[in-house]
């Protein structure tokens, strides 16, 4: 509703469409009544819900939930999510301590870092940004995009 009466609601020539994540909320002094009601209405039916009655369904059998519990506590094996595809990787415990280390002392692509370079990577790259951005290179929603406020960590 509140973009209704807006016409041009595709990109211009040249934008990238990289933007942060918008945080936009339509003031509320400008949505219709009826929205306003609407949603006063559902929440008043939300909070007339007594979370005490509420009835969990499992939607696997009682063998198929004692199987997966049986397989997480087996300590002979390792369960992880595949890097690709959404699978479950069920792996030897060892074969995967052995692939582990292999991979890692493979020093091409592996080295031991003696403290944490984010801080610094991250002074680097909102330098970068901000020059691109001042060169005109890169607008300053794309440079916003670009930059990180919280960094994490990979971890192996």
């Amino acid at each position: 509703m509140f973009f209704k009466d807006q016409t041009n609601m595709t990109r211009s020539e040249g934008d990238s469409g990289l933007y942060p994540k918008s945080d936009f909320n339509p003031p509320t002094t400008l949505m219709p009544v009826e929205i306003l009601a609407f949603e006063q209405a559902v929440l008043t039916d939300i909070n007339k819900i007594d979370p005490a009655s509420l009835k969990c369904f499992h939607n696997s059998s009682k063998a198929e939930k004692q199987a997966v519990e049986t397989l997480g506590s087996d300590s002979n094996i390792i369960i992880k999510p595949a890097d690709k595809g959404g699978a479950i990787v069920i792996q030897n415990i060892e074969d995967y301590k052995q692939e582990c280390s292999r991979l890692l002392a493979d020093k091409r692509n592996y080295k031991l870092l003696e403290r944490d370079p984010t801080p610094e990577l991250k002074i680097t790259i909102a330098s970068m940004v901000e020059q691109a951005t001042n060169n005109q290179w890169i607008t300053k929603k794309e440079g916003a995009f670009l930059i990180t406020k919280h960094p994490r960590i990979p971890y192996f």
